[in-house]
């Protein structure tokens, strides 16, 4: 049998339950950028989660920055109160980590490739 626990209410009445967030993986392999252009991730759905984890490699250690973009409906995006207040710094190797707690629903990563040659990235996710 399961483990019995005292009920939870909320002060309206309202019974609170706990949720076990599961850990969601996912990639983006082969993410190209030409040369001048920015671009943007696959969109990232949260769910129930509200933790994301962001790495992987890139073979352009010229542009050191991802930013983070939020949304609340997949149409409109925004970085945040400071342009670059979520920022992703790729090391001199290529290799590129960054963890964030995150509210809204949806979240992406922008990145402008100005280095002088097609940019080829490998990402990956993990939701918890």
């Amino acid at each position: 049998g399961g483990t019995l626990r005292p009920q939870k209410m909320t002060t309206s009445g309202i019974q609170q339950v706990e949720v076990e967030a599961m850990r969601v993986n996912g990639n983006q392999n082969g993410w190209t950028i030409a040369n001048g252009a920015t671009a943007t991730s696959t969109e990232i759905q949260m769910g129930g989660n509200t933790r994301v984890a962001f790495y992987g490699d890139t073979d352009n250690t010229f542009n050191a920055n991802f930013h983070i973009e939020y949304s609340q409906d997949g149409v409109s995006w925004f970085r945040g109160s400071d342009d670059n207040s979520k920022v992703i710094i790729v090391s001199a190797t290529g290799n590129f980590y960054d963890e964030e707690i995150i509210t809204p629903p949806r979240v992406r990563l922008t990145r402008t490739n100005n280095s002088g040659a097609t940019e080829n990235i490998n990402l990956y996710w993990t939701r918890v």
